[in-house]
C-alpha cells in the first residue's frame, strides 16, 4: 500500500474519531440531565421523576447504547494510530457497525427524552415521533450508501441506491436551483448533459 493511502486511511480513521467523540460526550452528558430532573425530596430523592414512564426508559436505553457504542467505536479507531496498512483497515471496518449504533441511538435518545417531556400536548408529540422518525430513516439510508456498491447486483439493493442517488440529486438541485438564481449563475446544457450521462443513468435523474 502506497503512503498516500495510508495517509487517506488515517484521515477516515481521525474523521470517525471525532464523530464518535462527540457522541460519547452529548450522550454522557444527557445521561445526567435527564428529561424532568430528580426528585428532591425523601424517600425518593435523586431517583429520576419520569422514571415510570415508558418513553423515558427507551430515551435511558437508547442513550446507554449510543454512549457505549461510541466509545466501543473509538477504541477500534485507537488501532489507527498503527503504522500498519492492514490494521487500519481492519480497525475501521470493524468500527462500522458501533458507529452505525451510536449514531441510530442517539436520535432515538433525543427524540424519547422531548417526547415524554411533552406527552400532555398530543399534537406536538406526534410531530416529535414523525421528525425524528424521518431523520432517523435519513441518517441510517446516507450511512448505509457510504458501504453500499453502487453496481450490486441484488434488485433490492440496487433500487435502495437509486432512491438515495435520486433524492441526493433532488436535494443538490433545488439547492443549486436557488444559488443560481440568486447569483446569477448559468451552465451550459451540454455540459450538464454530459455530468449526468457520465455518472448516472438517465432514468435516475429527476425532471
Amino acid at each position: 500500500m502506497q503512503p498516500s493511502e495510508l495517509d487517506r486511511l488515517k484521515e477516515e480513521a481521525n474523521t470517525r474519531m471525532v464523530v464518535a467523540a462527540l457522541v460519547a460526550a452529548m450522550t454522557f452528558a444527557s445521561g445526567f440531565s435527564v428529561p424532568g430532573g430528580y426528585n428532591g425530596s425523601d424517600p425518593d430523592a435523586g431517583i429520576a421523576i419520569l422514571l415510570h414512564k415508558a418513553m423515558y426508559n427507551v430515551f435511558v436505553i437508547c442513550n446507554s447504547f449510543a454512549m457505549y457504542s461510541s466509545i466501543i467505536a473509538l477504541v477500534i479507531l485507537l488501532w489507527t494510530q498503527i503504522n500498519d496498512p492492514y490494521v487500519v483497515e481492519n480497525a475501521l471496518s470493524k468500527s462500522r457497525l458501533p458507529l452505525l449504533v451510536a449514531l441510530a441511538a442517539m436520535p432515538l435518545a433525543f427524540m424519547a427524552g422531548v417526547y415524554v417531556s411533552i406527552t400532555k400536548l398530543a399534537w406536538l408529540a406526534i410531530v416529535v415521533l414523525v421528525l425524528g422518525s424521518v431523520a432517523l430513516c435519513i441518517i441510517l439510508s446516507f450511512y448505509l450508501l457510504l458501504y453500499i456498491p453502487l453496481g450490486h447486483k441484488h434488485p433490492l439493493v440496487r433500487r435502495f441506491n437509486d432512491l438515495i442517488i435520486v433524492l441526493g440529486i433532488s436535494m443538490s438541485g433545488s439547492v443549486t436551483a436557488g444559488s443560481g438564481s440568486a447569483g446569477g449563475a448559468t451552465t451550459t446544457p451540454s455540459a450538464d448533459r454530459g455530468f449526468d450521462d457520465r455518472v448516472y443513468p438517465r432514468s435516475l435523474i429527476p425532471d
